[in-house]
């Protein structure tokens, strides 16, 4: 009978694997965190380093390595900022390497819904001021744009207005396309007993996602209007004498 010896070397062997969440919606301009879960498949403790690669309009901000015993998972955050340009699906990019390995690393990818965004934004001429004569019409053109990716109804509303003073037009709702801009035309009528005035005005503009507003100075001015009447329409004229009409100034 012979008898023999061995000497069996057991190897380290490095794995590593991760899992990217789905339904995950995003929101822009703001760092957004969520969890990934990554699984060392190693037969060592090993510690593990996540990274999210940034793309145009896409800012990751990655967490520290973490250490993780053979054949565990753990979930770590990580946090992306998305920018105010990119809307709809996306898809994110992540990295996760072997500290201990020195060498294995492996990227997955995920589609992430980016949510649209509501601005709103409103303009109107240089001095911000409409002036109206009582008994009279007067006007002021605003402008509108819509510098969001997600489209608006729009309701106008007007604060301040003073006794005698109303709106002819220019209060209507009106719909408005992400990226669009549309002029909105306010007339306003003062009766012609309204008394010389200044006074503010505010205008707002209000969706179901977003409202914004623009003050206006309203001016109304001194009424200026003369009558001319008389007590009779004829006037006879003579050569033997004078002839006179008696007019009336009001």
């Amino acid at each position: 009978t012979e008898q023999y010896s061995f000497t069996n070397y057991v190897g380290q062997d490095w794995g590593l694997s991760m899992v990217i969440p789905t339904s995950i919606k995003l929101d822009v301009d703001t760092v957004e965190n969520f969890n990934i879960a990554v699984s060392n498949d190693g037969t060592e403790q090993d510690t593990l380093s996540l990274i999210g690669i940034d793309q145009e309009g896409v800012t990751f901000d990655n967490p520290g390595p973490v250490t993780i015993d053979r054949g565990e998972s753990q979930y770590v955050s990580i946090g992306v900022t998305i920018n105010s340009s990119i809307v709809g699906d996306i898809t994110l990019e992540f990295s996760l390497s072997s500290t201990n390995s020195g060498q294995n690393s492996v990227t997955e990818t995920g589609i992430f819904e980016v949510k649209p965004f509501a601005e709103l934004s409103v303009s109107g001429p240089q001095d911000s001021r409409i002036s109206i004569v009582p008994g009279s019409n007067s006007s002021i053109t605003l402008n509108l744009s819509n510098d969001g990716t997600r489209d608006l109804d729009i309701t106008p509303e007007i604060f301040g207005l003073p006794s005698g003073v109303t709106v002819v037009s220019g209060l209507d709702s009106l719909p408005l396309s992400s990226g669009a801009s549309t002029d909105v035309v306010l007339i306003l009528y003062a009766e012609s007993y309204t008394t010389k005035m200044t006074t503010m005005l505010s205008i707002e503009f209000s969706s179901t996602w977003v409202q914004t507003d623009i003050e206006i100075e309203l001016q109304i001015d001194n009424r200026m209007d003369v009558r001319i009447d008389s007590t009779k329409n004829k006037l006879y004229a003579s050569p033997v004498e004078d002839s006179n009409i008696t007019v009336i100034i009001t």
